[in-house]
Order: structure tokens, then C-alpha cells, then sequence
């Protein structure tokens, strides 16, 4: 794992356009569960290219027992890594996005190494049930998007302060199946075009972000691959996210608060979870 994490920082910071890392965690509203931490770090090698490697972590409510209670999220962490391809078609003004991962659910993502070994750092008890996460299993997802402006507000033609788009996409593969649509807003200054854009900063901007996006699910292996858990997944995601963005020359700071309904039957209400963004553009 450190050796993967050394070889990408090394050849983004040599080949790259930018490198962005970013941290997912939800302590910031005093919990540890459902999806309770992760990171991911993206380097850019031009302006339609980009590569990834990341994790994701996934807890029940209770974590002080070993045989976890039925109809929690089972435990579970996702380790993968990623090629990104954009596509902006100025003739219709729509930029595609075609994204593909392919990694390991199980021990080999080693979720509960990552969890464990910051509760230690930190001086918090270690989760006990990561014996009952599933076996090893090498999973895949193609994830396709368009986004699509509706509407757009430039002061003088140049700085653009707002900016409204709806965006489609869908996503299929052994780990995941469902279909999304949603809006994007964001309202600030150097405002970009297409919310989903991955760019890098090179000027100085600031604005306030939100989005809304409504998810029909089909398959998620990171919740009903387990069946001792006994989890049923929602039919139906609703998902809120609301954020700044702040670009000082070529570095960016940018976070996000998120909020999504029930994942899942069982569960009692809707999670909260917030990411934080740095990137450097070279």
C-alpha cells in the first residue's frame, strides 16, 4: 500500500498536469459509520486523461461487538484504482465523461488496517467486527455521465459568477448498478462552465457550490454482498451536497457537506458525510 501511494504521488508530481487528494470522512458530525472514511488521490496528464487510486470505508452503527448486528451495514472497504476520460462537444454544449475502476473488496482492501490504525493514533477504540467483512473479490464499474447547462451568468463575458446545470449519468459493473440525474449550482466568482469538469486551478476564484441528484438502485455489492447481514438496499437515493471553492493561484481548497438518504431498509436515518479537496496545479 505504501509503495502504491509512493509510486502515484511520484509519477503525478513528474508527468502531471495537477494532483488533487482528497480525504472523505463524516467525525465532523460525531459519527464513525456507514461510510465512515476514505481518500482519494487524481492526477491529471492533460486535459481529457486522469488517474486515480483510492478507498472507501464502510461501518455498521455499532462497532463495540464482534458478530455485528443483522440489518446494519455490513463492514466492508473498497480499494481501487481508475482511469477518467472527458470530452467537452461545443457544438451542443455537453461534456461526456466515461470513468472505469476495477479493484478488491475484502481484507486485501484493507479497511480494517486503515480504520484501526487511526483510532490508535488517535486514542479511540478499534472497531471489533472486521472478521465478518466478505471475502476477497476483485469487482469493476463503468461509470458514464453527461452534463448539460441551463444556465449561465457572465459579468462582461469574461468572470462568470453563475452557473446552473443538469446532469445525467449511469454506472454498471459487478460492484455497482443504478442511474442518477441531478442539478448543479454554484454562485461565486470565476464560476466553472460544467460542474463535473476536472480542472486545475490557475487563477484566483471563489464560490459557493450545491447539488441535488436523485438515484435509482439496482445492485450494490458493498451492501447486499453480505448476506449475513440481511440488507436490503433502497430503491431510491436522494443525495444534497453543499460547498465552497477556493482557488489562490495554482492551489485549491474545497469542501463539501453531504447528506443522503436511507442506503438501505434497515437503516434508521439518512448519513451525513463531508469531503475535503487540495489541489495543486503544475
Amino acid at each position: 500500500m505504501k509503495f502504491l501511494l509512493t509510486l502515484l504521488i511520484s509519477f503525478s508530481i513528474i508527468f502531471s498536469q495537477g494532483l488533487s487528494v482528497q480525504i472523505l470522512n463524516d467525525a465532523i458530525y460525531e459519527t464513525d459509520e456507514e461510510l465512515s472514511g476514505g481518500f482519494q488521490l487524481l492526477y491529471q496528464d492533460n486535459k481529457h486523461w486522469s488517474f486515480y487510486l483510492g478507498q472507501k470505508i464502510y461501518t455498521p452503527t455499532n462497532k463495540d461487538i464482534r458478530q455485528p448486528l443483522q440489518g446494519e451495514r455490513p463492514y466492508n472497504a473498497w480499494l481501487y484504482t481508475g482511469v477518467i476520460y472527458q470530452q467537452e462537444y461545443e457544438g451542443i454544449e455537453i461534456l461526456y465523461t466515461l470513468q472505469g475502476d476495477v479493484g478488491v473488496v475484502g481484507p486485501s482492501a484493507m479497511g480494517e488496517e486503515m480504520q484501526n490504525g487511526l483510532h490508535t493514533l488517535i486514542g479511540v477504540d478499534n472497531a471489533l467486527g472486521w472478521e465478518s467483512q466478505t471475502e476477497d473479490s476483485i469487482e469493476s464499474t463503468l461509470t458514464f455521465s453527461a452534463e448539460y447547462p441551463l444556465i449561465d451568468f457572465s459579468k462582461n463575458g469574461k468572470v462568470r459568477n453563475l452557473h446552473l446545470s443538469t446532469y445525467v449519468y449511469t454506472q454498471a459493473g459487478t460492484l455497482l448498478e443504478n442511474y442518477s440525474t441531478g442539478l448543479s449550482m454554484a454562485i461565486g466568482y470565476h464560476v466553472p462552465y460544467y460542474a463535473s469538469l476536472i480542472n486545475f486551478p490557475s487563477k484566483n476564484a471563489f464560490y459557493l457550490f450545491a447539488n441535488l441528484q436523485v438515484t435509482a438502485v439496482e445492485k450494490n455489492r458493498l451492501l447486499d454482498g453480505n448476506s449475513g447481514y440481511n440488507v436490503v438496499s433502497e430503491d431510491y437515493i436522494e443525495r444534497y451536497d453543499l460547498g465552497f471553492n477556493w482557488d489562490i493561484s495554482n492551489f485549491r481548497v474545497r469542501f463539501t457537506a453531504t447528506k443522503m438518504s436511507k442506503e438501505y431498509t434497515t437503516q434508521v436515518v439518512g448519513h451525513n458525510f463531508v469531503r475535503v479537496e487540495f489541489t495543486l496545479g503544475f
